[in-house]
């Protein structure tokens, strides 16, 4: 009686954590701007596919799987996509992160580089625009040259609202290095399985950042065009319920499987002595 009581106790946890990550993908698919060349946080993998698909359709796709117990059936957790850059042509390489069952599989992580061929490189002041139009005002713009963009971050709660100056600040310096790790597979199954130490800054917020690979287009004239763009979208309120929701269920099976091999050891018969 006491470990059904224990297991039902967990399945109704998990329904809970389940729930919570579901209402974060419903909450990411209607925030303003948590996009990324049309590709949007909360949409379903199929979803994530078509729009990858719209903004290039010769992306060469390369998804990451790992095996987890307690799942009948692998983990997608990440798809990389390509294209790699010619004399004439740009390139651009695409990493989208998924929340994995038994949640609903939605996009949680955007990261798309892009790369411009010298014919094509865009104005920085154009790009900067786009930003700020895209994003709103950043809550951080590190880099000592008034002239020149290199990075530009933006740090919203959970609810998509911007944070003030110095909560945004502390916020970055806490959780940059740990929020762009998770774009390494590894740390996939790293969290999933083991559960890691951070500030609570950096399960609550929702982080976006442009990095500007800039350059002066002539020497001796203040007009700059980009090189290359790296634009990151995570929203961490949703990947912490989702994870949680996943290791929950990874947790009971090994303590089901735990059971089981103490419950048969204990029926062996006991050898001749």
């Amino acid at each position: 009686m006491h470990r059904t009581r224990v297991y039902l106790n967990g399945l109704a946890a998990i329904g809970a954590l389940v729930a919570g990550a579901a209402w974060y993908a419903h909450a990411a698919s209607s925030a303003v701007n948590l996009d990324v060349a049309g590709i949007r946080i909360g949409m379903t993998v199929k979803e994530a596919m078509l729009a990858l698909k719209a903004d290039n359709p010769n992306l060469i796709l390369n998804p990451h799987k790992l095996q987890l117990e307690g799942f009948a059936q692998d983990l997608m957790t990440s798809v990389d996509a390509n294209q790699m850059a010619s004399a004439t042509k740009g390139g651009e390489d695409v990493e989208l992160l998924f929340t994995v069952p038994p949640n609903t599989e939605a996009l949680w992580g955007i990261r798309r580089s892009t790369t411009y061929a010298n014919q094509e490189r865009p104005s920085m002041d154009n790009i900067v625009a786009a930003l700020r139009n895209k994003y709103g005002p950043e809550s951080l713009r590190p880099g000592s040259d008034p002239n020149r963009v290199d990075s530009m971050i933006w740090v919203f709660d959970a609810q998509g609202r911007l944070l003030p100056a110095g909560q945004a600040r502390r916020t970055w310096e806490l959780c940059a290095s740990l929020m762009d790790a998770r774009f390494t597979p590894n740390d996939a199954i790293n969290e999933l399985t083991s559960p890691m130490q951070r500030a609570p800054e950096c399960d609550s917020a929702i982080i976006a950042t442009a990095g500007l690979g800039s350059a002066l287009l002539n020497e001796g004239r203040p007009e700059y065009v980009v090189n290359n763009l790296i634009v990151r979208v995570m929203h961490a309120p949703m990947y912490k319920a989702a994870m949680e929701a996943t290791r929950a269920v990874a947790l009971a099976a090994s303590q089901a499987r735990a059971t089981k091999q103490a419950d048969e050891v204990k029926k062996r018969g006991t050898p001749k002595l």
